[in-house]
């Protein structure tokens, strides 16, 4: 449940945050447009060309096919599964004591690697 919590509030203030409210294309295009204001030549017009081009077909996209909305779907349902692994993961650990057994066969090959560097 901690992860799923972690997992989805990292993911939600991150999308929203930055992709929305602070629109970073926008910005990019802006700074780029004033880091190369006073300097105008051909390689320059089309690379702010392709950065707006490119600027307004992800916006495009993410209208069309929601990607924030799809992405921010697809850490729920991972944050889900983890939840569940961890889930059986426990139920397994408590069936089984994989702790305990580890410990004792750590102690136990310990244990021989002192007897053999006695003899």
């Amino acid at each position: 449940m901690v992860i799923k919590f972690y997992l989805l509030l990292y993911f939600n203030n991150y999308s929203l945050l930055y992709l929305g409210k602070y629109d970073l294309t926008g910005k990019v295009v802006s700074s780029v447009d004033s880091a190369i204001d006073g300097t105008e030549n051909e390689t320059i017009d089309t690379v702010k060309k392709t950065i707006t081009n490119v600027s307004s077909k992800v916006s495009d996209l993410n209208s069309e096919y929601d990607l924030v909305g799809k992405a921010s779907d697809a850490i729920k349902v991972a944050a889900s599964l983890s939840d569940t692994a961890i889930e059986k993961v426990i139920e397994l650990n408590e069936k089984y004591d994989f702790v305990e057994t580890t410990k004792k066969v750590a102690g136990e090959a310990v244990n021989k690697i002192k007897e053999s560097t006695n003899k």
